[in-house]
């Protein structure tokens, strides 16, 4: 059966971010003076920290469902490491090119460039960021002096669907981390070696 849940490719992503680290939900928090552009970039960068406090401190949403956020992280982490695998094994542009064309979704934003090239437009108290690498723009509402991401339908399912959707993910993570070491070998078609990850994603 097709999987229902959908990654969330920032994938990442990328890399370092201090903010909320080792606090809790409520001490976590995204910048308030550095606009919608400074939230993405801290919330890409929590996510490639594998921090997933300080990720889902960057949502305008409920404690629950930033428990939820939070609980995605182990299989983002792993995303992570077979997007650099394949990236390694294969080379950059091969990997994405054919992950694209596979429609496995293994893109990955250069958080080293990020900050030069992500685009914002705001329209009174909403916004919307644009950067290469991520699957469509985010959205982010202003609340008081903060701006924070307003989370997709896909990200976050109803309540009765999210034990069901985390346990799917957790046999993905495992399916993923075992044919991580095929991937880093580049032994197999690199076209052959995303077909195998996409029926991995659509079981």
């Amino acid at each position: 059966m097709r999987k229902t849940w959908t990654l969330m490719t920032a994938v990442i992503i990328c890399a370092g971010l201090h903010a909320g680290c080792g606090g809790s939900q409520d001490d976590a928090a995204p910048p308030t003076s550095s606009g919608p552009e400074g939230v993405v970039l801290t919330m890409l960068r929590a996510l490639a920290d594998g921090n997933g406090v300080a990720m889902a401190a960057c949502y305008d949403c409920s404690i629950e469902d930033k428990e939820y956020l939070i609980k995605t992280m182990p299989l983002q982490m792993t995303i992570h490491k077979l997007i650099d695998a394949g990236s390694k094994a294969y080379g950059k542009n091969v990997w994405l090119e054919t992950t694209l064309k596979a429609r496995v979704g293994m893109v990955k934003a250069d958080l080293e460039t990020a900050e030069d090239n992500i685009q914002s437009e705001i329209t009174g108290d909403i916004a919307k960021c644009i950067l290469r690498g991520l699957p469509r723009e985010l959205i982010l509402r202003k609340k008081g002096e903060k701006w924070l991401i307003v989370p997709r339908p896909s990200q976050i399912p109803s309540l009765s669907l999210r034990g069901g959707r985390l346990a799917s993910m957790a046999e993905t993570k495992e399916a993923i981390d075992a044919i991580i070491p095929k991937v880093s070998a580049g032994k197999i078609p690199v076209d052959d070696m995303c077909n195998e990850i996409r029926n991995i994603l659509n079981r």
